[in-house]
């Protein structure tokens, strides 16, 4: 099999101030890669016009411009103009360390069948200092396809930790256009299916947290319906296995409750929750309750649990704390 070759996709809208330090990283690999493609979503910033003074200097950069259709869309028009044997994904706010490509290239070539190989990611602020209260994701356990699709094995470090097979991509379609939650989780599932997962069990992605980014820094409500909805998005794709259909139904049930809890107060927003999943345009989510009868034994049922869980040592007070947490988040998001 030809020695694999990579080339780099990172999608770009309104992220002027971080863009560089990602390319910067990029150029600073002690595994060279062919193209850098950076897909402008329609930046209303500098950014754009930055990184065209950046390739001035290194022809592999290649910057594409278009109006803004999404992240997944912008990745799409990468993965078509990428000539390489693998596509390494790099949002623009966040950086690698210098040998990132070269430990996934090398485990690449150990590996030539896998689908897609990923590493372990750290976290940074946004003036670049390492966040010590997120301790770094590195991969653990098998990166089994059905792990993978039931979320058991999480691909750690977001797509700026991946490196997958450009034919595969493509087999599959890329990134699901309509989905704006779990489209990362949607790939990497069907990614799996397709050929064996490999990881670098190194910390090699570093995700910058700021208040630009689309899935950082988010209320703890609106990550549990995140997750939620994810999943039933993953689920989309195998109806027909009635046995994993069955666990995501159970899994999602869970998951509706960790997003219910923090409505416990908030009767209106309660009523609002069920009306949204009620009315989900999904094959799992909206048929999660048979009814609001159905919904009120659940709630019922979650809070006897929760409460049965306070009475272990010292969880009661890591249920407040989190509690608390939440509530001074959302007080300064509003």
């Amino acid at each position: 099999m030809a020695e694999p070759t990579i080339d780099v996709v990172i999608p770009l809208y309104n992220m002027q101030r971080f863009v560089e330090a990602a390319i910067r990283s990029v150029q600073e690999q002690t595994f060279s890669p062919g193209k850098i493609i950076v897909v402008d979503d329609g930046s209303t910033d500098e950014g754009p016009l930055l990184v065209s003074e950046m390739a001035r200097d290194d022809p592999r950069i290649i910057l594409l411009s278009g109006p803004n259709q999404g992240l997944s869309a912008a990745r799409n028009k990468g993965i078509a103009t990428s000539t390489a044997s693998h596509i390494a994904f790099l949002d623009s706010d966040d950086i690698w360390l210098p040998e990132k490509l070269e430990r996934q290239h090398r485990c690449l070539q150990s590996n030539p069948n896998a689908s897609f190989v990923h590493c372990g990611a750290g976290f940074i602020d946004e003036a670049g200092r390492l966040l010590e209260n997120c301790p770094p994701r590195i991969p653990e356990g098998s990166p089994s396809f059905n792990a993978i699709r039931l979320g058991d094995y999480a691909v750690t470090g977001s797509a700026s930790a991946v490196v997958a097979r450009k034919d595969l991509l493509e087999k599959i379609g890329g990134f699901t256009l309509p989905l704006r939650r779990g489209e990362d989780w949607d790939v990497w599932a069907k990614l799996a299916e397709a050929g064996p997962v490999e990881a670098v069990d190194a910390v090699l992605t570093l995700l910058r947290t700021n208040l630009q980014s689309a899935t950082r820094g988010i209320s703890a409500l609106e990550a549990a319906k995140s997750r939620l909805y994810s999943r039933a998005a993953v689920a989309e794709n195998w109806k027909g296995d009635a046995r994993f259909m069955e666990e995501s139904r159970e899994r999602l049930r869970k998951e509706a409750w960790y997003a219910a809890r923090w409505l416990l107060w908030n009767p209106a927003g309660m009523k609002a929750l069920y009306h949204e999943l009620r009315d989900r345009p999904s094959t799992l989510v909206g048929t999660l309750f048979t009814g609001p009868a159905d919904f009120i034994f659940f709630l019922i049922r979650g809070i006897a649990s929760t409460a049965r869980d306070m009475l272990k040592p010292g969880e009661a007070w890591r249920i407040f704390r989190r509690f608390s947490e939440e509530k001074a988040h959302s007080s300064k998001r509003g």
